[in-house]
């Protein structure tokens, strides 16, 4: 509910991840209570999805490094206040 995601939807994300064996529920001691880990296929889903971000990012950089001043001005104001934001957010827990 802090991100403003309901328990439900928490609770439905899982029953899918599962489902798709991306990971592993397992019960501790009740009901409520439920330790989750990436499967297998999970982990390479994982790591798949890291080596994108890196090439994202990569390639992000690299069009950073070849813009304008100005234009780098401009994503730099962008990123601050989304920076902010975050941080107004985290404030809030």
């Amino acid at each position: 509910e802090i991100m403003g995601v309901t328990k439900g939807a928490i609770s439905q994300t899982i029953r899918k991840l599962v489902s798709k064996n991306l990971i592993l529920k397992s019960n501790i001691n009740n009901k409520k209570e439920v330790n989750l880990k990436l499967s297998e296929k999970g982990i390479i889903v994982f790591k798949a999805q890291e080596s994108f971000q890196k090439e994202i990012f990569t390639f992000a950089r690299n069009l950073y490094d070849k813009a304008r001043p100005e234009d780098r001005e401009i994503v730099s104001r962008l990123f601050q206040a989304i920076a902010v934001n975050m941080q107004n957010r985290v404030a809030l827990l």
